[in-house]
């Protein structure tokens, strides 16, 4: 990959400990919300509790409707490959 971007290694570490430190402060933030609001619901409840009704209820179709659909259509597709691959 360093190669085809003609990136160093320098930069690639640099990056991947950037990233690191993104993934922890999402982490962090995540376990702040379950321990301040301690309900069912995820996401979709910090949501409504913090921005109001209309936020909440868009997060939780903006859920159903791309990220759900877009985990079912990756899973379904490498499942293909699979069995494709397979037979």
């Amino acid at each position: 990959m360093l190669e085809i971007t003609k990136a160093t290694l320098d930069f690639a570490l640099l990056a991947w400990v950037s990233a690191g430190i993104i993934n922890l402060c999402g982490g962090l933030t995540v376990a702040e919300l379950s321990g301040a609001i301690p309900e069912t619901g995820g996401m979709v409840t910090w949501l409504k509790r913090i921005f109001g009704e209309k936020v909440g209820y868009l997060a939780g179709v903006d859920l159903c409707i791309c990220i759900l659909a877009c985990i079912y259509v990756s899973t379904g597709k490498c499942y293909f490959i699979t069995v494709k691959q397979t037979v």
